[in-house]
């Protein structure tokens, strides 16, 4: 992925917080005020393309949290969710459907409720039942899942509808790094 992508997102990060001592509480605010700098300083059609993308020549649709949780804030959820819709039809305009993958890692239970808003946008426009992109979704892959996997799920059962959580293949932390590599066309 670019290393001088991540090195200026990491300068940025230690010049906020070189400027703004880093909270031990009231962290989700903090966060988003570093996330909401990065946004506005790094093109975020950058960072859209390296959060959501198509792997090449296949129909799988690439969520990469790790990247999203740098810049993510409730004024970028909307665009981020349009990038997933206009892949996901992409994907069902050229093969008829869609695997999602989403990359977890580093994903927490307090992350989950920072970003809950965009949880909520990416179930009502894309996963919801009454949505092309729930019937057209043939798998949902997930790696490096958290170690509190379940009480996230327990959070978010509103949002995992039925037909949606059969599909869902988990892979945890240990397993996730080769089988990731695989899926994104490096070797096994």
């Amino acid at each position: 992925m670019g290393d001088s992508f991540l090195n200026n997102i990491n300068r940025l990060q230690n010049d906020f917080y070189d400027g703004n001592k880093k909270n031990w509480l009231f962290k989700k605010a903090q966060k988003m005020e570093c996330a909401a700098k990065i946004a506005n300083e790094i093109p975020i059609e950058e960072l859209f393309k390296r959060t959501v993308y198509i792997i090449p020549n296949t129909n799988r649709v690439f969520f990469d949290y790790t990247i999203f949780k740098l810049y993510a804030t409730p004024d970028t959820y909307e665009h981020i969710i349009n990038r997933f819709m206009e892949s996901f039809q992409w994907c069902i305009d050229n093969y008829g459907g869609y695997e999602a993958h989403l990359n977890l890692d580093s994903f927490t239970i307090s992350a989950c409720e920072r970003h809950k808003g965009a949880i909520e946008i990416y179930y009502n426009k894309c996963l919801n039942s009454k949505t092309a992109f729930a019937a057209k979704m043939s798998k949902m892959y997930i790696y490096s899942t958290p170690s509190a996997i379940d009480t996230i799920t327990k959070m978010l059962s509103l949002f995992i509808e039925p037909g949606v959580r059969n599909n869902m293949i988990l892979y945890d932390k240990k397993e996730s790094p080769a089988i990731l590599n695989a899926v994104l066309g490096g070797e096994p």
